[in-house]
């Protein structure tokens, strides 16, 4: 996908931009202000692999074109990262490890925003392995969640999505690896679920245990 120039939107912002900081911006500004252009144009619903094909630049300066966009251009308002976070919740493809649940979060400013939250309260979550991907314990999940206040829908929608990724993560295991993964991800889904009642959890899982065959 590559945007016909003369249809980019907020064009005459872009210049008015660029008169009124003549003289003080470098190359980078006015590339951020370019991104900001194009991410206003479309580009925002392509993937960071996607727009570098596109702009056939490397995919690293993309990642920090959309981050210092949203530092320079987003707006500072927590609900609006709440509310991405809570999209982004529901929609996510959870993994299970041996501690922990992975999701992706391939918006730096949304993981940024995150383990901000998380710190509040001594709390982390850790990116170490991949910068795309967001590793988080139960507990904190919870807190996370719990922060959110999330509507009844959406928390059943996330524990949903919880309860697909610890199933799809036991499937392809030993038999003794998958009986352990199993019951610590019921651990996992009985913590997030916060007050939801138990033993819908353990008709879950027991449903999981036979498709599972364990």
């Amino acid at each position: 996908m590559i945007i016909d120039p003369t249809k980019l939107q907020g064009v005459d912002r872009f210049i008015k931009e660029c008169f009124l900081r003549f003289g003080s911006m470098n190359k980078n500004n006015y590339e951020v202000a370019l991104f900001h252009l194009l991410m206003l144009s479309g580009y925002d619903n392509m993937t960071d692999f996607e727009i570098s094909k596109a702009l056939k630049t490397p995919e690293s300066k993309i990642k920090r074109l959309r981050y210092e966009v949203e530092l320079e251009y987003g707006e500072n308002d927590e609900t609006k990262f709440d509310l991405k976070i809570i999209s982004l919740l529901k929609c996510s493809s959870f993994k299970l490890t041996f501690d922990r649940l992975q999701f992706a979060v391939t918006d730096k400013m949304t993981r940024l925003y995150i383990n901000n939250e998380l710190q509040k309260e001594n709390r982390f979550s850790d990116s170490s392995f991949n910068n795309n991907i967001v590793s988080i314990s139960a507990n904190d999940l919870q807190y996370l969640l719990d922060r959110l206040k999330l509507s009844k829908e959406d928390r059943k929608s996330i524990i949903n999505n919880v309860k697909k990724g610890i199933k799809e993560s036991c499937e392809n295991l030993p038999k003794s690896a998958k009986e352990k993964a199993f019951d610590f991800g019921k651990t996992i889904l009985h913590i997030v679920a916060g007050k939801v009642c138990e033993t819908l959890i353990d008709k879950i899982f027991d449903e999981l245990k036979i498709i599972l065959k364990i």
